[in-house]
């Protein structure tokens, strides 16, 4: 690989706009600073074409509007590996519209690959080893090293041909027609308000192990580091592990000496937060566990909504699809979502016209699955 220019200027990045402008298709990747920030931004937007490569540092413009009519161009592949983040933060922070995408990585699930990073895929597909030793790089700070430059532009410079060998793969396997109806869907994606959940206490591995009295120490925990880690900007395990947390809820010190005692409460973290960390244990003993709000309460199938029928014909549905997958030797939620269930097992539809009238359900389903579909929605037979 030959050395990959850093692009600065507005020059430059009009000269980039012409080079991709002419490329059938492009190898596209961001690096952003969700390792240490809070707040997710693009830090770094690499693109490859069949020639060249190149990295464009998004921290030295005020915007990136020269870019977008290629993100938007229909005749331009835009060939991304793990694309969904990318996407939303690209809409999100540069609001491009984007079409004509390829996914490596969802290419290689429609595939049945059980190993789908892009370092195992190059091995696996190009014999090609990659060294993923900046993964964890802080791509916010500046100057950027050489080794920071030549990682960021290998994560694009096997794009083009690795689309390549998994459209061959696709297409010898009949599955062309599905992988680009996923692609559609990804690229389709918008960004949603980051909102505050309630219940995200509970994804914490340990939480549900703790006495009663203890989650309501945890969850007033978690609530802490979250608005913490947004006023800092920076990520909640680098203002307390989650090993910290739960061992806090656990025992719930009531002195500074104790806090001591926590592994990973250091002394740095104590000087900083001792006393908020002691009244959130105070709090949390205090109030117990609050029960969510009832907005939360049952909030992907509210009872009064969600039948027995209904759930009769979501089990068959899961059924199907879980043994489908396994005989495809593919990931379940590449022959349906459970989302995709559910609505079926809401609407029940009983012909394939009325199969058609699901969203998202998507033609090549329909064509592949649609006989089956309405099988598993009958009710069996006495």
């Amino acid at each position: 690989m030959k050395a990959t220019p850093v692009i600065e200027t507005e020059e430059a990045l009009q000269g980039l706009t012409r080079a991709l402008e002419a490329a059938p298709e492009i190898g596209v990747d961001t690096e952003s600073n969700s390792f240490y920030n809070y707040h997710e931004r693009i830090c770094l937007l690499q693109f490859s074409t069949p020639e060249d490569d190149y990295i464009v540092d998004p921290l030295a413009f005020q915007n990136l509007d020269l870019l977008a009519p290629i993100f938007a161009s229909p005749t331009v592949q835009k060939i991304f590996h793990a694309a969904e983040n990318d996407i939303l933060l690209l809409k999100k922070h540069h609001g491009f519209k984007i079409v004509n995408v390829f996914d490596t990585l969802l290419a290689a699930q429609i595939l049945g690959y059980r190993e789908v990073g892009l370092g195992s895929l190059l091995d696996r597909v190009l014999s090609i080893q990659i060294d993923k030793g900046e993964q964890r790089s802080d791509w916010a700070r500046r100057p950027l090293s050489p080794d920071q430059i030549a990682y960021a532009a290998r994560d694009t410079h096997y794009l083009i041909p690795l689309r390549d060998k998994l459209t061959g793969e696709l297409s010898a396997r009949k599955r062309v027609g599905p992988a680009k109806e996923e692609f559609r869907r990804l690229a389709a994606k918008e960004p949603v308000e980051r909102r505050p959940d309630p219940m995200a206490y509970l994804k914490v591995k340990g939480v549900r192990a703790l006495a009663p009295d203890r989650r309501g120490v945890a969850q007033t925990l978690f609530e802490w580091r979250e608005k913490t880690a947004s006023e800092l900007d920076r990520p909640p395990f680098r203002v307390l592990t989650n090993d910290a947390l739960i061992e806090l809820a656990r025992l719930a010190p009531r002195t500074w000496e104790n806090l001591g005692r926590i592994r990973g409460v250091t002394p740095r973290v104590i000087s900083r937060f001792g006393d908020e960390l002691l009244e959130g244990i105070r709090r949390g003993l205090q109030e117990g566990e609050k029960a969510p709000p009832k907005s939360e309460r049952r909030k992907q199938r509210p009872r009064e909504l969600w039948t027995d029928d209904m759930e009769a014909r979501f089990q068959r549905l899961r059924d199907w699809r879980n043994r489908r997958a396994e005989a495809l030797q593919v990931e379940p939620f590449i022959v349906a979502s459970n989302r995709l269930l559910e609505q079926l097992a809401r609407e029940a539809p009983d012909t394939i016209e009325t199969l058609r009238t699901i969203s998202d359900i998507g033609d090549w389903r329909i064509e592949d699955y649609g006989a089956e579909i309405l099988d598993a929605l009958r009710e069996p037979r006495p």
